[in-house]
């Protein structure tokens, strides 16, 4: 079942819910972890704690509607048995597979209420100064969110005091759905600061303010810098990294570099390769540890002076591990034997039992047929059956050990961040923990957490520094691809943006998909993908793969938009607004105080004439395209699957 407890206030001003998932304990149940698209419909986030005959866990959450589902020992899918309310067959479409879901309405139901009975829209305002969505600072800047009734105001001022400055600053609305707008500023304030939001209603263009005790009050309300989540202005946000596999690095590390030094970029982000290539223990710190071909090669990297962000493995290992293995032969004899969920009583006798008289004499290859024999892969737990990858138990002290050293020893190796390989499995509290061991070390090091799914969560209530959002980099792709209409980007990118604080959409990196490169796409489209990349929030990804498999003339392309991008604060620190017109043209808004740049693609076949007038431009104002340096004046004219940068002179 699921219960709402309390809802957190600040006097009349309300944020999230607290909301208690729970269930019967199952028999037979090791582990019961909750599902949802916040944890990217995969085990691992939201494990339940037993108490008494029952498995709990509460979450904070903003209202809505959020399906969810529970799995026993990472196996077993079941709805919940005390939520008559569900559905069947619900397409999870990054997992490629569908799940029947239960729902859960959270606050809804009061909404409904206001909006039917015409109450106070007090309850729909939303504004929560300790909530890193809502206010949340960057180097010098401020970020400042309000979430109001869908139309309920014509405009949104801020007024504020900046230690001992006045000011004002018209709010932008950067996000609307069927029931809210959310409106958004940006401050330029190295100070504490004070504010209150002024409405001009629309109609009776009446004033409102709404202070510290709600609507109607003009009180201030008041912070400190140390009392928010902030985050420095470093090189690294909003900037451009190459991102290459292990393999590569360590394989073909003369053509990186050369990559990097053509293309003017610093940064590396170093994926796994298949396990095929390199298997997840080798970039742990366990038995023999980390290999010394892949340390080498990261370290080469920086005496080169490139800064590096890895990504590691901390909660899976295959099975040709040699503790697996161990396991196998030996049972609960073995050292190894609480590193693993282990299901099947009957591995706890070893290959002595006689049920197998395999001898695998300390190698991986008869493994994957004695995992086939024992209960069909149900005897232990799994990160990927796909690959057969085995997930480590995250409660065993030995194993908790193990991931502490490794977050050390890349640390102390002086890697600029790091990235934890399948972040959506990990409990919240280790994820916390796995950040403050690596903090204590290099408080300046940035950890990212990769999501499947919506990031929200992570994002908003874990202590990472940003995300690896493959839902962003799937809906990139799909647009540039003709998957995904423009207005459906638009409301899915508007929506991520809005729902996660603005510091951690700039450290946004959109994972692009493996399968859209050249060969699949063409080089125009290549462009077009890289420059969508490019004028979206977050780090931006230059994929070794497509560097040295497209043309010349598109590597040409993208060192023009990485120089665009180390040149303009506003390319990496402005906010952002995203529109369609004419069905095929996108058009991003990013705004940085009154630096602005539009960038506008068309997504058609066909050549397109956009109207500067449609973007709020001034016709008499001239304006230049930052991506050839053309003169830009009344109309633009936009070539089939092509796209360009605007800035007024």
């Amino acid at each position: 079942m699921y219960k709402i407890l309390s809802r957190e206030c600040i006097r009349n001003r309300c944020g999230k819910y607290v909301v208690e998932f729970s269930i019967p304990w199952p028999k037979n149940a090791r582990t019961v972890h909750l599902l949802m698209d916040l944890s990217s419909w995969m085990p691992g986030l939201f494990p339940l704690t037993k108490i008494g005959s029952r498995g709990y866990i509460r979450l904070r959450l903003w209202e809505g509607v959020y399906l969810y589902a529970f799995m026993v020992n990472l196996n077993e899918l079941m709805v919940d048995p005390e939520n008559d309310f569900f559905i069947k067959g619900l397409k999870v479409h990054y997992l490629n597979k569908t799940v029947d879901a239960s729902i859960a309405r959270v606050g809804v139901d009061e909404i409904v209420e206001v909006l039917m009975k015409s109450k106070d829209m007090n309850e729909l305002i939303a504004h929560i100064e300790y909530d890193q969505a809502y206010v949340s600072k960057l180097g010098d800047y401020w970020n400042v969110r309000i979430r109001l009734p869908k139309d309920y105001v014509h405009n949104v001022y801020l007024d504020y005091r900046c230690g001992a400055k006045d000011g004002v600053m018209e709010m932008e609305k950067v996000h609307s759905d069927d029931i809210f707008d959310y409106y958004e500023c940006l401050i330029l304030c190295n100070d504490n600061l004070s504010y209150r939001f002024r409405f001009v209603l629309k109609g009776k263009r009446k004033t409102v303010y709404y202070g510290y005790k709600g609507i109607g009050n003009m009180e201030y309300l008041n912070l400190r810098i140390n009392e928010v989540n902030s985050l420095i202005n470093n090189e690294l946000l909003g900037n451009v990294v190459l991102e290459a596999s292990l393999e590569d690095i360590m394989d073909r590390c003369d053509d990186v570099i050369n990559s990097l030094k053509y293309l003017f970029i610093d940064y590396v982000f170093v994926r796994l390769p298949p396990v095929t290539i390199i298997k997840p223990e080798e970039m742990i710190k366990v038995d023999n540890g980390i290999a010394p071909d892949i340390v080498d090669s990261i370290e080469l990297l920086m005496q080169k002076g490139y800064k590096v962000l890895i990504e590691i493995p901390l909660t899976y290992v295959s099975p040709c591990f040699n503790g697996f293995i161990d396991v196998i032969e030996r049972g609960v004899k073995s050292k190894y034997w609480d590193w693993f969920l282990i299901f099947d009583e009957s591995l706890g006798k070893g290959l002595s039992s006689g049920k197998l008289t395999h001898s695998i004499k300390g190698s991986c290859y008869m493994v994957y047929e004695i995992l086939k024999e024992l209960a069909n892969f149900n005897s232990v737990a799994f990160e990927d059956r796909a690959t057969s990858l085995l997930r480590l138990n995250v409660e065993s002290p030995r194993v908790l050990r193990i991931i502490e050293e490794t977050v050390k020893f890349w640390t102390k190796l002086g890697v600029t961040g790091l990235v934890i390989k399948k972040c959506f499995t990990i409990p919240q509290h280790l994820i916390n923990a796995i950040v403050t061991t690596a903090k204590d070390i290099n408080p300046n090091i940035m950890v990212f957490g990769e999501s499947l799914g919506n990031p929200s969560y992570l994002a908003n209530e874990t202590l990472l520094d940003g995300i690896i959002d493959n839902y962003l980099g799937n809906s990139i792709a799909s647009l540039i691809t003709g998957t995904l209409t423009c207005r459906e980007f638009c409301r899915i990118t508007s929506h991520n943006y809005i729902l996660k604080p603005f510091i951690k959409n700039i450290t946004t990196y959109p994972a692009l998909p493996k399968e859209v490169g050249c060969g699949v796409l063409d080089e125009t489209e290549m462009k077009l993908l890289y420059l969508l990349v490019t004028a979206l929030t977050g780090i931006i990804p230059i994929r070794f793969t497509d560097i040295i498999s497209c043309g010349k003339k598109f590597r040409k392309y993208i060192r023009s938009l990485v120089k665009l991008t180390k040149t303009l604060d506003v390319m990496r620190l402005g906010k952002i607004t995203v529109k369609c017109i004419n069905k095929n043209v996108l058009i991003v808004k990013r705004a940085l105080l009154n630096e602005v740049v539009h960038i506008l693609l068309n997504l058609s076949r066909v050549r397109v004439n956009v109207d500067l007038n449609m973007l709020h431009m001034m016709h008499s104002k001239p304006y230049r395209n930052l991506i050839d340096m053309s003169k830009v004046k009344g109309t633009v004219k936009l070539n089939p699957k092509s796209g360009i940068i605007i800035k007024d002179l």
